[in-house]
């Protein structure tokens, strides 16, 4: 078999990841694509003797995780390594990696870089390193040179965020509104206004952490008693008459905090209804009014549930176009394309 290119990606990944995702995009574009998984080198898991393990095992982990990486690209004779935010990436690793001919890449999804497993003296290391988030590109320039830097957006997994062809969805499983996300204080605060606001709409909740909050008792019964996976995900968001796409919020002294993420290229890509934080970047995504709306305040958020819940037809109309916009504009394929544009000679 005749192969375009290869190439070998590192990081997380899972169905309907952006890892998997990316990865996707680019056997579609003929590339000869292997990937190793971070979480086959690291012991996981979430109880006290997971993490502990987990804790004094992670030098040798991480170890073994970059020793796979350069086993593959040797292996596989590739040209091209690109890393998902780059998580356990040792500066050695891609020094050796260069010193072979290697391009390197970052594609960083995250709003933040503060994490222990994210090195940022790796950065200027890479070939081309590619953040999602175009509030990050000025201290990036400083980091590395400008050439190093490129603005790229998330996207939505081809194979996963899709319209389902079939909808076995009870109606009494269907809320109003959907939310999947995390749990922050800001997202509980907002919410619990909303449903004060709005007392009569069903509102539901899926996500990480919220079982575990102090939420109130209108809230706790909105939050939903299991998680949603990939093509669940997607038949949810399709069903749902409004899907909200609301981010985290500050989470270190940066002071940055997401203007979009995956939600806002996912939602439309399911043929789901978003209504979205408000905010310059996403409007020059999508014609807002005509394929989404945004929101400001918890008022501005709820006149505007109350006036799409009573107009259907409104409502569907700005589906169909927000999904035209987003097919296959900002799938991961297009990502793809981009990504090898700045990598091919």
């Amino acid at each position: 078999m005749c192969f375009k290119s290869s190439i070998v990606i590192a990081a997380d990944s899972w169905f309907g990841s952006t890892t998997f995702g990316v990865a996707q995009g680019f056997r579609r574009l003929g590339f000869e694509v292997v990937e190793v998984s971070q979480s086959s080198s690291f012991i996981q898991g979430r109880s006290l003797i997971a993490r502990v393990i987990g804790r004094l095992s992670r030098p040798i982990n991480i170890a073994i995780y970059n020793k796979e990486i350069l086993q593959a690209v040797d292996q596989l004779n590739a040209k091209v390594f690109l890393t998902v935010k780059g998580n356990n990436i040792k500066p050695e690793t891609l020094k050796i990696l260069a010193s072979r001919g290697v391009k390197t890449v970052n594609y960083y999804p995250d709003f933040r870089f503060t994490y222990e497993s994210v090195d940022r003296s790796t950065f200027p290391l890479y070939s081309a390193f590619i953040t999602t988030k175009s509030f990050q590109v000025e201290a990036l320039e400083k980091l590395m040179s400008r050439d190093k830097v490129h603005f790229l957006h998330h996207g939505y997994c081809s194979d996963v965020h899709q319209p389902p062809k079939e909808n076995s969805l009870n109606v009494a499983d269907v809320p109003d509104v959907l939310y999947v996300g995390t749990y922050t204080t800001h997202k509980e605060k907002l919410f619990s206004e909303l449903i004060k606001a709005c007392p009569d709409v069903r509102f539901k909740i899926y996500g990480n952490g919220w079982s575990h909050s102090k939420c109130s008792a209108e809230l706790i019964n909105c939050l939903a008693d299991r998680p949603i996976y990939a093509m669940n995900y997607a038949q949810l968001v399709s069903s749902a008459k409004i899907n909200l796409a609301i981010h985290m919020g500050a989470a270190d002294d940066s002071g940055w905090q997401d203007l979009v993420s995956t939600r806002s290229f996912e939602l439309p890509a399911c043929r789901g209804f978003m209504l979205h934080a408000d905010n310059a970047e996403i409007r020059q995504l999508y014609d807002v009014g005509q394929e989404i709306d945004v929101f400001t305040a918890v008022d501005d958020l709820a006149q505007k549930i109350r006036f799409y819940l009573a107009h259907e037809q409104i409502r569907l109309q700005m589906v169909e176009k927000a999904y035209q916009r987003c097919v296959p504009a900002y799938s991961y394929d297009q990502r793809a394309i981009e990504i090898a544009a700045l990598i091919e000679p």
